[in-house]
């Protein structure tokens, strides 16, 4: 009878199966509540925004010093490609999430050479991670950033 006293109290230390299960779906319930209130691909996302805005501040400030370097020869004009701005400008092409090079259209309906130094007014632009009907802009003829629905096109390289 005495074993049997000391076996019972021994037995009854820790937690049953049922409440393990429990709390492991309570704290299942509570991640999914968290995960969703978080959403880390809108995060992403914002993030990958936020490094095309900065590469094309840099990209836009760059465009202006190719710009003012040109007036010290004749008639200034801008590059026709963001990889004519290195290495002088910028020390390397800075690249969409894509990895692809930011798209560049001029004044020129078919697009300008900068051999041929016909760049008078630029864009430059890539799509938004966010809204992916959405575009962030530069352009030199406001020099500021902007997100617009469509996208500039060579002939009127101002963002819409």
């Amino acid at each position: 009878m005495k074993i049997n006293r000391v076996f019972n109290k021994v037995s009854r230390k820790g937690f049953t199966l049922i409440e393990l299960l429990v709390v492991i779906a309570v704290l299942g319930v509570l991640a999914a509540i968290l995960v969703t209130a978080i959403n880390p691909a809108n995060k992403m996302n914002l993030a990958k925004d936020a490094d095309i805005k900065s590469d094309l501040s840099g990209i836009g400030n760059a465009m202006q010093s190719y710009y003012t370097n040109t007036a010290t020869s004749g008639t200034p004009y801008y590059p026709a490609a963001v990889s004519d701005l290195v290495p002088g400008e910028l020390k390397s092409e800075p690249k969409t999430t894509a990895g692809a090079s930011y798209t560049v259209v001029s004044n020129v309906a078919g697009g300008c050479t900068t051999a041929g130094k016909t760049c008078a007014n630029i864009a430059v632009y890539a799509q938004s991670n966010v809204t992916t009907t959405n575009y962030i802009c530069w352009d030199s003829t406001n020099a500021a950033l902007k997100t617009s629905a469509s996208a500039p096109t060579n002939g009127s390289p101002t963002c819409p």
